[in-house]
């Protein structure tokens, strides 16, 4: 697990992209006709725009971040996203998948966090998702979190800020 860890963080994250795990596993959120955010359950409202104060800045000072609180994330493939502008990478963090856009540029990440309206919607988009989705931004890194784990979901509110957009 520790040459993982190193494996990772010698890997340029534009490499990590192209990286798949054994077996694969999970979905990708795909464009339906007629799709919806899905999902059920009360959620609390976004509480800020996107944010440009936390301390990540790539994909891997969010996985040295989540490994320092005990999760263990590892690329698991790439992750496209219609209404996303570049191709990111899918991320596995236990069961879940976590689909992270590293931008080279903040104009270009902006750009992207502007598509999304706070309570989730993209204008013309009809991807099902597999339950509420969560959008964080820091600095040049916007990831998307459609799951329910509490504990990832307050792990990336303490390491990317509060999410800016979340689905209904």
């Amino acid at each position: 697990q520790l040459l993982t860890f190193f494996l990772v963080a010698l890997v340029p994250a534009s490499l990590l992209g192209a990286c798949t795990s054994p077996g694969g596993g999970g979905t990708e959120p795909t464009a339906v006709s007629g799709g919806g955010a899905g999902g059920g359950g009360e959620q609390t409202p976004p509480t800020s725009t996107p944010s440009t104060t936390s301390n990540i800045t790539n994909y891997t000072s969010l996985s040295a971040a989540l490994r320092d609180r005990g999760l263990s994330p590892f690329p698991a493939g790439s992750a496209n996203v219609a209404f996303m502008s570049i191709a990111g990478i899918k991320a596995k963090v236990g069961s879940e998948f976590l689909y992270v856009f590293e931008y080279r540029e903040d104009a270009s990440a902006t750009a992207d966090a502007e598509k999304i309206q706070p309570d989730g919607t993209v204008a013309g988009d009809t991807t099902a998702w597999k339950a509420v989705p969560h959008f964080y931004r820091s600095n040049r890194v916007i990831v998307i979190y459609d799951g329910t784990d509490a504990n990832l979901l307050s792990t990336l509110s303490e390491v990317m800020g509060p999410p800016f957009a979340e689905g209904q």
